[in-house]
């Protein structure tokens, strides 16, 4: 697999710092080496930067080394799991922003790890190609964390639904109608519905719901199959996906394919904010004491 711009200037970075700590520099001797200033190189090191071929060969004439040795992206053995990790292309898909991650700094801490974290780590991508562990199993193990991590609690989405509530002057209530839906995601957001059994493509038969958008208008198209609060459910969640402005979405459930992280992610919110919508907080926690 090859790497992007991104995954070529860390891997440069690793190596320079490595060799750098090899030979007992700090990074002002290094500067005073190539003539490279220390705020630069510190740059370079945390592989925001990339040298140009000057600088390269000055770093490598300060480091005893071949300077197609320094710009290969062959890692040391000691680092050979960290480059599995870049060429695995795991570490792009996942969110690490989402956890307050920076992946130059995950990729300190990975290339400043004893030999037996390395190690472990290696055999985590071994099993993954062994048993062919999809990315989308990471996305899912990803938002179960994010899930315990707020306890599975939103109060931002739990207030944009009762913001919602109070704009269409929804009746707290045991059940709420499917019309309701209906009539914003019509009036509000030009929407299409259709019922379908799906039955025509046997492929097809398990869908629930399938979004579908065409030129002028989205078109939601629900199993006919569905009971009265199973086609409420799916129709308040069609307008979390409108109302909490997701642009990356799925369009079908379950699911038929999965692109990226927030697919799952908006998904969840938007599956959280209908129950929200439908579950009144207020009537709910009275019920519950």
């Amino acid at each position: 697999m090859a790497l992007n711009k991104e995954y070529i200037k860390l891997i440069f970075g690793i190596k320079l710092r490595q060799l750098r700590q090899n030979h007992e520099l700090s990074l002002q001797q290094l500067s005073d080496l190539s003539g490279i200033s220390v705020s630069y190189l510190n740059e370079i090191e945390k592989g925001k930067k990339y040298p140009k071929t000057d600088k390269l060969i000055a770093l490598a004439d300060a480091l005893k080394v071949k300077p197609t040795e320094l710009k290969s992206e062959i890692l040391n053995k000691k680092l050979a799991p960290v480059s599995q990790l870049l060429h695995s292309g795991i570490l792009s898909e996942l969110p690490l922003d989402l956890f307050g991650l920076e992946l130059s700094r995950l990729l300190d801490l990975l290339s400043n790890a004893p030999s037996k974290l390395n190690a472990f780590i290696g055999t985590l991508l071994e099993v993954s190609r062994n048993y062919d562990v999809r990315v989308e199993t990471f996305y899912f193990s990803v938002l179960r964390s994010y899930q315990e991590i707020h306890e599975n609690h939103f109060a931002e989405i739990e207030e944009a639904a009762e913001t919602f509530s109070k704009e269409i002057k929804l009746l707290a209530g045991k059940y709420i109608p499917e019309s309701e839906f209906e009539n914003y995601l019509i009036e509000k957001y030009n929407y299409k519905l259709v019922s379908n059994d799906f039955t025509e493509h046997s492929s097809l038969s398990d869908l629930r719901s399938l979004m579908i958008q065409e030129k002028r208008r989205k078109k939601l198209v629900l199993n006919s199959e569905l009971s009265q609060r199973q086609r409420a459910f799916y129709l308040a969640k069609e307008v979390g996906f409108n109302y909490l402005k997701f642009k990356q979405r799925n369009t079908a459930t379950p699911w038929v394919k999965i692109d990226n992280f927030d697919q799952v992610l908006n998904d969840f919110k938007a599956s959280y904010f209908a129950s929200a919508v439908l579950i009144n907080r207020k009537n709910f926690l009275e019920d519950l004491h």
